[in-house]
């Protein structure tokens, strides 16, 4: 298995690659972690091999921030996509390519991260299997809506749509895509993108079917098992005696999070979140790494934690702000608690509409022009909601049935053929 990015791309693939370790599987997990981070704890606790799919991103707290606020200011989504790919993806292509063709060399399957087209390329040169692994259904074309990013034209003309945007995708796309296939030697692509993100075995997307439409014009091989949620027991984890009195002694609090986006202008978003907790006037929790905040606020009512489990804590809170990742969305919801998103780039848009839509989200909102006031009266607004509250407890009850990670391994096995 290989994946890159942040949390949001890597814990998914942890919980299936443990997922599949319990089944008797030997895997290996590549990963090209955009934080630096260390995943071998899980991978001990959940009993398969992780290793790094290329050297640490050496870039500059301040080259990381500049390149992330270029990504927020813009809504173009293939425009922040290549930023993204230009900034962090790369300076280390070469190195995840050679990861990518050892691991095709050892394996007897591969399974990758749908944004990882140098794993699709070893993949085809060294003649092995892959599966796909997608964080949100927008990257599989249907007439049943448009792409990301473009207004929804009815069933007769969104397929144009689709055509218009994979072309538009390669164009911009197909210069990265086409040094590595020489690298390979192997022919140039004068496809559309979706070549080299779509597997013709099996896609699965990671999320919720309560939370993701599977649209009838989806052959068999697009798949969606549920959310890969990386198993409480696996990461050892106690309360923190002073924050089990905070929670013990008020009405539940307001958690805020930017996840991983925290980071990057992190004193920004610190007096973002505390000057919408302060209008508020309610108890609240903020989370960042704190030891990278010039500004650290000291409001009454409000608790500042650096990194807790999201299941051992949204439980005990009134309702969760947040980025609109795909992992904070489905934990959210998971623990039966609404959200207020603040969507920063690429699929959290998706997220923030689609939140919005069943009931379970207030009013979406833009990290680009968000104000304390405006996020302080979205938040009150949806905390006097009690349908809101009613309708993500039942959802969040549906996903702890779903069991993504057990279902997605049954397609894996019975897609290539059984154990």
């Amino acid at each position: 298995m290989m994946t890159w990015g942040s949390d949001g791309d890597i814990r998914p693939f942890c919980a299936l690659a443990g997922g599949l370790a319990a089944r008797g599987h030997l895997v290996t997990l590549a990963v090209a972690s955009v934080d630096n981070k260390d995943y071998s704890s899980l991978a001990q606790a959940m009993n398969f091999r992780v290793i790094p799919a290329c050297s640490k991103f050496d870039y500059s707290p301040q080259e990381a921030d500049e390149m992330i606020l270029r990504i927020v200011r813009t809504r173009n989504l293939p425009t922040q996509f290549k930023l993204l790919m230009d900034g962090a993806f790369e300076p280390k292509v070469e190195e995840m390519l050679a990861a990518a063709i050892e691991l095709c060399q050892g394996s007897d399957l591969i399974i990758g991260h749908v944004a990882l087209h140098p794993l699709f390329t070893a993949a085809e040169k060294m003649g092995a299997p892959i599966i796909a692994v997608s964080p949100f259904p927008a990257f599989y074309r249907t007439k049943y809506a448009s792409p990301e990013g473009t207004p929804n034209l009815g069933p007769w003309l969104n397929p144009l749509l689709w055509k218009l945007v994979e072309i538009g995708g390669h164009w911009m796309m197909g210069p990265y895509i086409n040094r590595v296939r020489k690298l390979c030697g192997l022919p140039l692509s004068l496809g559309v993108m979706r070549d080299f993100w779509e597997s013709g075995r099996l896609n699965l997307i990671c999320a919720s079917p309560s939370l993701c439409v599977r649209y009838p014009d989806w052959n068999d091989s697009v798949q969606i098992p549920g959310f890969f949620d990386v198993p409480d027991s696996a990461e050892k984890w106690e309360l923190p005696d002073d924050l089990a009195s905070f929670l013990d002694n008020g009405e539940p609090p307001v958690y805020f999070t930017f996840g991983s986006f925290t980071a990057f202008g992190i004193d920004a978003n610190v007096r973002l979140m505390a000057g919408a907790a302060k209008l508020l006037g309610r108890r609240a929790i903020i989370q960042a790494f704190w030891e990278n905040a010039s500004y650290v606020p000291d409001i009454p009512g409000v608790y500042l934690v650096r990194k807790v489990p999201h299941h051992r804590i949204f439980p005990r809170c009134s309702l969760v702000v947040h980025h609109g990742g795909a992992g904070t969305t489905q934990s959210s919801l998971f623990c039966g608690r609404p959200s207020v998103v603040v969507a920063h780039a690429f699929d959290q848009f998706f997220w923030a509409r689609r939140l919005h839509e069943l009931g379970v989200g207030g009013e979406p909102l833009q990290k680009r022009t968000i104000t304390a006031e405006k996020l302080a009266s979205v938040i009150q607004n949806a905390l006097g909601k009690r349908e809101m509250w009613d309708k993500a407890r039942e959802l969040g009850e549906a996903m702890k049935r779903e069991n993504g990670v057990s279902r997605a391994v049954d397609m894996i096995e019975r897609r290539m053929g059984g154990k």
